[in-house]
């Protein structure tokens, strides 16, 4: 062994030495009395450091020579990005903010968990520099991101918007900050403040299909069909090869009842994915509407032969095996999707039903109260959400608690025709099961009168 390597041999057999992945380093205790020895000793050295180990990994992330817009891919990448800014930070911290909040932008267009990883590389470069502008930045867009990650979707607005009021921010990367934003606002169904930052994102960088994608998500969500359409168009005049495109521009014609029509785009989102999974839902979902079951049945368990996990496929083939009466198969499926979704109680219910045909009223009134509970939650959260109001409705019914049930049907007036048509095919489906339940009768026409 040379000197050296004996020299390394005796470090890392010391307490204060760690491995880290298929590295060394410092334990963070001693890390830090030695940065801040460093730091203290000669500021002018300190500089001059960091700035030959910002050099050297930026040479060396560029010697990859990875395809521009996959970077992200690669880890030893964004291991070099992250020693990159780090250093650069360390060289001259206030210099340096532009670039890192640019460059947090950057990371958060690639991937979220960059970002933060981004973020949190701001945090130890701004605390090892003593520079108090730097770390509280890192640590703003560090926690935005984790509530992000937590749906906390104010909170991820207030970040980004101190960010966007940022007089560094160079103007395309704006337009990151816009999209995360107006995505957030559509979370929490602001929609028009949602529309307005995805219109002001697609001004600034027009030709990225994902900002026209999201956007006619919004416009379908918030009823206004034609300009979704036109937001798919504009996405697919981009880039005609992208699945997800021609998977919402279907959702979008679904509910403008052009079923034929929808069928056609989802069944071009698999032509170009044969293993999207939601499109072959939504396949399901409209044979099931034409009631041509046996179709909808093939199309749910190929979603499912997909992701074995993917609950939403697994509860609709339940519901078809329900339809068709066989109850046992549709008492497996609700089993297994509530086992992987405890809190729908759009489950429990569809399970309840199932527990009456078997002559199990025990089992059916727990799942029902159960749903009941979950529902009137989510009911003292949001009073004017309507498809939990219908829900709940429903399950008041199947429980047998009219007046409950009618107390929230009596209401109908104030909700859309959309939840109005949805709790009727809802009743429907209940009729099919229960035909002797003459409520249900008598308010599936009620609502009827109502479209």
């Amino acid at each position: 062994l040379t000197m050296g390597d004996c020299g390394f041999e005796w470090l890392r057999g010391c307490a204060f030495v760690v491995r880290d992945g298929g590295r060394w380093r410092y334990h963070s205790v001693v890390r830090e009395l030695m940065v801040r020895y460093q730091w203290q000793r000669s500021r002018s050295r300190w500089s001059a450091v960091h700035a030959k180990l910002a050099a050297f990994y930026e040479v060396r992330r560029s010697a990859l020579g990875l395809e521009v817009g996959k970077e992200t891919e690669d880890q030893i990448w964004r291991e070099y990005s992250l020693e990159w800014i780090y250093h650069t930070i360390c060289a001259a911290p206030q210099a340096s903010a532009g670039l890192a909040l640019n460059g947090f932008l950057m990371a958060l267009k690639r991937s979220r968990d960059f970002s933060i990883d981004w973020a949190e590389t701001i945090v130890q470069a701004g605390g090892e520099t003593a520079c108090e502008s730097i770390y509280r930045w890192g640590q703003r867009l560090k926690n935005g991101m984790i509530a992000r990650q937590e749906e906390r979707y104010e909170d991820v607005i207030v970040s980004l918007t101190e960010i966007l009021g940022e007089h560094r921010i160079e103007m395309p990367l704006a337009a990151v900050a816009l999209y995360e934003r107006g995505q957030c606002f559509a979370c929490i169904k602001r929609y028009d403040e949602s529309i307005s930052d995805l219109e002001k994102a697609i001004v600034i960088q027009g030709d990225i299909p994902i900002y026209h994608i999201i956007l006619g998500m919004v416009y379908n969500a918030y009823k206004k069909h034609g300009k979704s359409i036109n937001s798919h168009q504009n996405a697919l005049r981009l880039n005609p090869n992208i699945a997800s495109t021609y998977h919402h521009l279907g959702i979008t014609y679904f509910d403008c009842k052009e079923f034929k029509i929808a069928m056609q785009y989802q069944n071009k989102a698999i032509e170009i994915d044969p293993d999207f999974k939601e499109a072959f839902l939504e396949c399901g979902e409209i044979f099931k509407i034409k009631k041509e079951y046996k179709l909808a049945l093939a199309n749910f368990e190929k979603s499912i032969e997909i992701d074995n996990e993917y609950y939403c496929a697994i509860i609709r083939r339940g519901l078809i095996f329900q339809i068709l009466g066989n109850f046992e198969q549709s008492k497996y499926d609700f089993n297994r999707a509530i086992e992987l979704a405890p809190d729908q109680d759009w489950y429990l219910y569809l399970r309840a039903l199932t527990y009456q045909k078997l002559n199990n009223p025990t089992e059916a009134q727990t799942d029902l109260q159960t749903a009941i509970v979950l529902a009137q939650a989510k009911q003292a959260q949001d009073s004017i959400d309507w498809q939990n109001n219908f829900n709940l409705a429903l399950y008041y019914l199947a429980a047998g608690q009219v007046e409950e049930s009618h107390g929230l049907y009596d209401r109908a007036s104030e909700a859309s025709t959309d939840f109005i048509e949805m709790a009727i095919r809802d009743l429907d489906d209940y009729l099919m099961l229960c035909p002797d339940r003459l409520q249900a009768r008598e308010v599936c026409d009620r609502l009827s009168a109502l479209v």
